[in-house]
């Protein structure tokens, strides 16, 4: 169990330094806490790929997301989008990260996608449009 939280620790770590730094920063877990962002993620990236039944990036809506405050992008999906947010907005800056090998890194993002997961298993305690938009999600970042 500790090296479970750990790692959820060291992933979630980048989001909150830019938050510290005053930069309000969308993480995955910010999907599901706004409603709009996460019906255009739904709706304009999620399905159209899984009902097209191959791996299409979409057309996501960085003006919503700006809208809404954020300064800042960590994670998944917004990580596929980098050349897009750099013609955007060209005076953007990148931080990449790394793991230190394939298998620490594949060790984190089954934890991210075990964790993101977990409402769908309580569905009846949230609002259940919210978990079919996280079985979308998933879908689509595994490409499923």
């Amino acid at each position: 169990m500790l090296e479970y939280v750990c790692l959820l620790q060291l992933q979630y770590s980048l989001t909150l330094a830019l938050e510290e730094l005053g930069f309000p920063t969308l993480h995955t877990q910010h999907l599901y806490e706004n409603q709009d962002i996460f019906d255009m993620w739904t709706q304009d990236v999620f399905l159209p790929s899984i009902q097209a039944g191959v791996a299409t990036k979409g057309r996501p809506d960085f003006d919503l997301i700006a809208a809404y405050g954020y300064q800042a992008t960590t994670d998944l999906p917004m990580a596929l989008y980098y050349e897009e947010i750099a013609e955007r907005f060209p005076d953007c800056k990148f931080i990449l990260t790394t793991r230190e090998n394939s298998e620490v890194w594949y060790r984190s993002w089954e934890i991210m996608t075990h964790t993101i997961s977990q409402p769908a298993r309580y569905g009846t305690l949230f609002n259940l449009s919210h978990v079919r938009k996280i079985g979308y999600y998933l879908r689509y970042v595994r490409r499923k």
